[in-house]
């Protein structure tokens, strides 16, 4: 595995704690095992399982250097949770700096855990701070050249996308990218993840004839090597937002319908790719004014795999929800209701200015809207 992972015991999953993507469960003789870059360790819990989590069971953990890191995993857990643990992490990378040292590989792994929790809690400048000392100890242990390095550079890059910061996202993809194809090749998953991720910054930035270049590179690495479905669905997905751009209708058109045909194969239809997708759907068969029965049913469809999806924070201010909103306005607008669209337009207005800001070019193309139906 190119990053640090965590054995735990099975009882923490079954009372309800989510040890993410990186995490396995795993009983074994009754013993926690610790599994890192270039270590095996096991630790006795004879004396019973761990079962309580949160500062009140550190001293518990920490009976040596090593339960110290085991208990910084369990932290990050929790801190993804409820944003109550982040002076047991930095607890626990003291703890293991005081045993092991400041430079060696188990705190480059509290470091990123420490990221990983900022990360969740929106927090991305404390985020990249801590992923960039871990980057820092990890160089000097595995080289410039590793996956391990590629890897936290890809995470690096995604919270400064996140942070608005995408130049320093591009750096870190493209480096990312680099050592990626060097070690692996051109045609592996990772790679043509990294191809997506650059093509949808340079759609952020309005640079669509590379954002095409890349995202049409990740779809061939996917087809020809990798056979990643949900991959091949969100390239599809990211192509058709490229394409709508570009007022290329058809072949938005197309790579939506791959999108959500691919997504219904896996039966995994109802998520909220699936229902961007269908607001794109929806959104064309408008602009391209064949059917606009389809346009609104696609529009209701859309809706309906939010409730699924998020329940009663379907309806929270969300930019999703105003692109869904300005679409059936516009349709109102086409079918002549005049009524129904100024006041679908008016709750679109107050959707996008209460999730992405007043000052945005979406708010200003609603209030158009508004302005001429009274002009």
């Amino acid at each position: 595995s190119e990053r640090p992972e965590a054995f735990v015991t099975t009882k923490h999953r079954d009372r309800g704690h989510d040890f993410g993507r990186n995490h396995r469960s795993k009983m074994s003789c009754g013993r926690i095992c610790y599994i890192s870059p270039n270590t095996t360790r096991t630790f006795d819990r004879s004396s019973g399982d761990v079962t309580r989590l949160g500062a009140d069971c550190l001293q518990e953990l920490i009976t040596s250097e090593y339960h110290a890191l085991a208990f910084s995993h369990s932290c990050t857990s929790l801190a993804s949770n409820y944003g109550l643990q982040y002076t047991s992490l930095a607890k626990a990378r003291s703890l293991t700096c005081e045993k092991v040292g400041q430079d060696q590989v188990d705190v480059a792994d509290i470091d990123y855990q420490m990221g990983s929790a900022y990360r969740l809690m929106e927090d991305y400048s404390t985020a990249v701070q801590h992923y960039e000392k871990s980057l820092l100890i990890l160089k000097q242990s595995f080289g410039l050249e590793s996956l391990k390095i590629a890897s936290i550079m890809q995470d690096i890059g995604d919270v400064c996308l996140y942070w608005k910061d995408s130049t320093k996202a591009e750096r870190c993809y493209r480096e990312c990218l680099r050592i990626r194809t060097s070690i692996q090749g051109q045609d592996t998953l990772g790679v043509s993840s990294i191809l997506r991720k650059l093509g949808a910054l340079h759609r952020t930035k309005r640079e669509y004839s590379q954002a095409l270049l890349h995202l049409e590179d990740s779809l061939v690495s996917l087809i020809e090597f990798s056979g990643d479905a949900v991959e091949k669905a969100n390239t599809y997905h990211d192509l058709a937002c490229v394409h709508q751009c570009l007022k290329n209708n058809q072949k938005a058109l197309f790579c939506n319908n791959e999108c959500l045909r691919l997504y219904k194969e896996m039966r995994k239809d109802e998520n909220l790719v699936v229902a961007k997708a269908t607001t794109n759907k929806a959104a064309i068969l408008l602009q391209i004014g064949d059917d606009k029965r389809g346009a609104m049913l696609a529009f209701e469809r859309a809706l309906e795999i939010r409730n699924i999806c998020l329940g009663e924070d379907s309806q929270t201010p969300s930019e999703e929800l105003a692109d869904i909103l300005y679409g059936q306005a516009q349709w109102y607008d086409k079918m002549g209701e005049a009524g129904k669209a100024i006041d679908t337009y008016e709750r679109c207005l107050s959707c996008y200015q209460n999730s992405i800001g007043h000052e945005t070019e979406k708010v200003a193309r609603v209030i158009q809207s508004i302005a001429a139906h009274f002009m």
